[in-house]
């Protein structure tokens, strides 16, 4: 009866209970996500400036392989015109900074790919059990709602024992009131119907019955 008065409430906090669970798994994927993204973001932050450090290199050895080949004379050019072996050594170089940059690209485009990848995942984990968050509606689950309404209101506790109490008086009257009601002729009737069907009674008539029947035998 309990349940059934406070059947609304009751269903609210089993309501609520869901929404506190769908918003605490989003809360703990949320920081999954955020610490997955901040991890892949340092390393691709680090691969970039690597990549801006070659990039700024190859820059530089382009104006020198230039220079040789036009014959300009500067710290790092022999002044000698033409694409000599000097020319060619600066030209393998510069090579093998496209070669790193290239790399260096791949590494970033891999990184996020991957780091997209895991996030896309972790997002579908999270729609998975936010999706599968549905408590029972039965006997056990309304009593738990009813514990925590009990807890976080005292009065469902007061209307709870209220209720108990004034079903325990409900059976507990009608004996009090008997015992502290003067007989009357009910009782009386009773008492008088109890006499006649106790056994000592029933003996003493059987016994009355058989001598008279043995006295109408003699006569």
């Amino acid at each position: 009866l309990v349940l059934l008065y406070f059947e609304d409430s009751i269903m609210e906090q089993i309501d609520k209970d869901e929404r506190l669970e769908s918003q605490s798994i989003v809360i703990d994927y949320q920081s999954k996500q955020d610490s997955l993204y901040n991890s892949y973001g340092v390393l691709v932050e680090q691969e970039q400036e690597r990549f801006e450090k070659v990039r700024a290199q190859w820059v530089v050895q382009q104006k020198v392989v230039q220079d040789e080949i036009d014959g300009q004379l500067t710290e790092r050019t022999t002044g000698k015109r033409g694409f000599g072996p000097s020319t060619r050594e600066k030209k393998a170089f510069q090579r093998e900074l496209r070669a790193e940059m290239s790399g260096l690209k791949e590494s970033i485009i891999t990184m996020v790919y991957e780091r997209d990848s895991l996030m896309r995942n972790l997002k579908l984990e999270q729609d998975s059990l936010t999706n599968k968050v549905n408590h029972a509606r039965d006997y056990l689950s309304r009593e738990v709602a009813l514990s925590k309404l009990t807890d976080a209101f005292p009065v469902v506790r007061i209307t709870q024992w209220f209720i108990i109490l004034f079903f325990v008086l409900v059976d507990v009257l009608p004996v009090t009131v008997k015992a502290f009601t003067v007989a009357g002729p009910y009782d009386h009737a009773l008492r008088e119907m109890d006499k006649s069907f106790r056994p000592n009674n029933y003996l003493e008539e059987l016994r009355s019955r058989q001598r008279n029947y043995l006295n109408d035998l003699e006569i």
